[in-house]
């Protein structure tokens, strides 16, 4: 191995000429790095023809650092599930945010390992850091997040008695995003710090006590607001104006996605038609450039600075509806508002708020958490031509499928449609090593008709061939004859595999209506 290849990967001789380091050989685990003190993060790329080292060090680098947040995301979709009931969805609702802020987290202390495996021509990346140091750091930031919504609560307060109306709301909103980011880094210190068993904290609020309530701040803010909501035309304008108050961005250009019903993911009719009226108000009201995905080359080339999400919680009737804008290029909170919609209100819309097929759909999602694939040397990526997130498709629009391996292996995809059938699409499909980190369009193009409701993508990949399912042939398809249960088995691979056999998936949830 030549000194370029040893500076470029960051490399000792020493280390070089003893063979590959112990988190190599065992695919990112390592006893320097016991799970229960660190997270971490395994990644791999192929060295290609044209040799860039450099380059193949930074991607396995890349996919060591994606992987890490993979597995903390699964951590807390582990703990949510066995809480999600609690205090009325509220705790489903904070570990959402929690598992939002990690696709964005600051993670100082991060320590990279890289190699490089010449004979193989593969580059490997672990990402690491210690769960104690990640607290620290994230506890540092909540306390200075409390004592500066602290200030704002009270500057607002001082406003309102002086009978400054605007100013005053402006200090609210400025408290109600703060509060929104407290929250988000109060669940990384809570998951970093003592694990899945007091993660619950959350829930009971212990952690906001001298902090006023979100349901203060947000009775201020609809207060002042002096515009209450009588229906849908109301609730977009308020989400609207609140969020221009909040960010303060004279231009920007924005991608608004269908907000959720709850947490789930999924999609409703009231989603498709709310997100057609708030992005109206927001070209309206705060004069931002509204813009739809547009996928080239496996990237969002829709030239989108922020992407507004949200989702809407059913309350004795009314309907909670939660809204985030984040700065696509690090992912960073720029507005978080909320508002209630009454139930007289809601009831008028005559819009179904839940997905029509939602127990089933919700039962699909329960089986897929469990034994779900933690990140590894293996990456697969998954998304359509709406990209990869609050995906709504109508009668008649065509829908194109995507995928990206990191490495040479196999894919499996499977269709879960909404009537509960279940389609093999693509099965033991191999992507060669010319094809690793590129994207792969499938040779399928979809459209949209019934059954309608919830449904899922769902996508496998292995270095090594995948045990064969039970299917039949129907209409040209191959539909599943065996479960669930029984499908994720044989593609998650229970039994004993083969040494050194790298295993992903990945699935996206899109919710198909009639109109």
């Amino acid at each position: 191995m030549n000194r370029t290849l040893l500076a470029a990967l960051s490399l000792t001789p020493a280390l070089a000429s003893a063979g590959s380091p112990r988190w190599v050989l065992s695919d990112g685990r390592s006893p320097d790095y016991p799970e229960g003190a660190y997270y971490s993060g395994f990644g791999e790329a192929m060295l290609g023809p044209d040799a860039d080292t450099a380059q193949c060090a930074e991607l396995a680098w890349d996919n060591a650092k994606r992987n890490l947040v993979q597995a903390i995301q699964v951590t807390v979709k582990s703990v949510t599930r066995s809480k999600a009931e609690e205090a009325a969805g509220q705790y489903s609702e904070y570990a959402s945010a929690v598992t939002e802020s990690v696709s964005s987290l600051d993670l100082k202390g991060l320590k990279r390992e890289r190699y490089l495996d010449a004979k193989k021509k593969t580059c490997y990346g672990m990402a690491v850091v210690a769960k104690t140091a990640l607290a620290r750091d994230y506890a540092a930031k909540g306390a200075a997040l409390k004592s500066e919504i602290s200030a704002r609560v009270a500057a607002a307060k001082g406003r309102e008695e002086k009978g400054d109306r605007a100013k005053a709301l402006d200090e609210y909103l400025g408290a109600q995003k703060l509060l929104a980011e407290y929250r988000e880094v109060l669940g990384v210190v809570n998951l970093a710090s003592r694990g899945a068993a007091d993660f619950g904290e959350l829930a009971a609020g212990k952690s906001e006590e001298g902090l006023p309530s979100v349901a203060d701040i947000k009775a201020s803010v609809e207060r002042l607001a002096a515009r209450p909501v009588r229906g849908l035309e109301d609730a977009a304008w308020l989400l609207a104006f609140y969020l221009k108050e909040q960010a303060d961005l004279p231009e920007a250009q924005v991608q608004v996605q269908p907000f959720t019903f709850r947490d789930t993911r999924m999609a409703s009719p009231f989603a498709r038609f709310f997100k057609q009226l708030l992005e109206g108000k927001l070209a309206e009201t705060a004069k931002w450039g509204v813009v739809e995905p547009r996928i080239e080359a496996g990237k969002d080339a829709s030239g989108a600075g922020y992407v507004l999400t949200g989702s809407c919680w059913p309350q004795d009737g009314a309907l909670r509806i939660l809204a985030k804008l984040r700065r696509v290029s690090d992912g960073r909170v720029a507005a978080s508002t909320e508002l209630t919609m009454p139930a007289e209100a809601v009831a008028s819309a005559k819009l179904d708020t839940q997905p029509g097929n939602y127990q089933k759909a919700l039962a699909d999602q329960g089986l897929f958490a469990q034994g779900e694939l933690k990140g590894g040397g293996l990456t697969l990526e998954l998304w359509t031509n709406k990209g990869s997130e609050s995906l709504i498709y109508t009668r008649g629009e065509k829908m194109r499928v995507f995928a990206r391996l990191n490495l040479a292996g196999y894919i499996r995809l499977i269709y879960h449609l909404a009537d509960g059938k279940r389609a093999l699409l693509l099965d033991n499909y191999y992507l060669d090593a010319s094809k690793a980190n590129s994207a792969y369009e499938l040779p399928q193009e979809f459209e949209c008709d019934a059954p309608f409701g919830v449904e899922h993508i769902q996508a496998f990949a292995s270095t090594q061939p995948f045990e064969a399912l039970k299917t039949r042939s129907v209409d040209g398809y191959d539909m599943l004859e065996e479960d669930l249960g029984q499908a994720l088995v044989r593609s998650r691979g229970m039994k004993l595999a083969k040494a050194g056999t790298l295993k992903a998936e990945a699935r996206l949830v899109l919710t198909t209506m009639e109109r």
